[in-house]
């Protein structure tokens, strides 16, 4: 291939590759039956086409005092999905279990929530996130 052509095939496919928003810092924190719940994973998972399958986007785990960072690198929109999984030993280690929730709020079709970044550069804030055991 000479020398022009291999440009020009590079020169297509550079085009597009600033059309993605760099990854922001999303902040948010989860309570359960209105506690802070460590522990639990949030799930971002982009928008997508009827009949598509779902793919996560960007996944994040609580601290002690409920609150999570989560980074994401389009602006959404996403389904925000939770599961919390129980902390069981295993031989001395320890190891995740079953989802405490029993999978109530790991569907992407119907989110705990939704979210969209807001326009700017800097790190986002979600609604907190209230979930149930019950």
């Amino acid at each position: 291939m000479t020398s022009v052509r291999w440009l020009a095939c590079l020169a297509l496919l550079s085009v597009g590759c600033d059309q993605h928003p760099a990854a922001r810092e999303v902040h948010g924190s989860v309570r359960v039956d209105g506690r802070a719940a460590e522990g639990v994973y949030v799930v971002l998972t982009e928008a997508v086409a009827a009949g598509a399958p779902p793919t996560a986007s960007a996944t994040a785990r609580t601290d002690p005092d409920g609150a999570f960072k989560i980074r994401v690198s389009s602006d959404g929109p996403f389904a925000v999905t939770a599961f919390w999984p129980s902390v069981l030993l295993d031989d001395g280690s320890v190891v995740e279990g079953p989802d405490r929730f029993g999978g109530r709020y790991r569907d992407p079709i119907q989110p705990v929530t939704t979210f969209a970044l807001p326009s700017g550069d800097e790190p986002a804030t979600m609604e907190p996130i209230n979930l149930s055991r019950r």
